[in-house]
């Protein structure tokens, strides 16, 4: 395939996720009423959209939000992953060692 075929060949598909998006943004405009029903908070309304695989951007502009808020309320959102303890996070220190014999000695 020539270079411009390529070319050419990779803007069609960007053209054809972006009236992707636009089908899915026309859509939940139009039943946003029913969407939003019972939904008060612009936190509610992130967690719908973002379920639905909207961008940041279109988040913002369909919940009077900016894309930067909106990121961090799905940051916040997030589930923190627990680490397991490593084996230099189960190791006391001397000073730690010491207080404990002081302790012992006193008891």
């Amino acid at each position: 395939m020539s270079r411009e075929t390529r070319e050419l060949i990779r803007q069609l598909r960007a053209l054809n996720q972006n009236i992707d998006m636009l089908t899915i943004v026309t859509a939940i405009n139009i039943g946003k009423e029913d969407l939003f029903k019972g939904k008060k908070t612009k936190e509610e309304k992130i967690e719908i959209l973002d379920k639905m695989g909207l961008s940041n951007e279109i988040i913002a502009l369909m919940t009077g939000s900016t894309s930067h808020s909106v990121s961090q309320f799905k940051s916040m959102k997030k589930p923190k992953p627990t680490r397991p303890k490593t084996a230099t996070q189960n190791v006391e220190t001397p000073k730690e060692e010491g207080e404990k014999k002081d302790e012992q000695a006193t008891a």
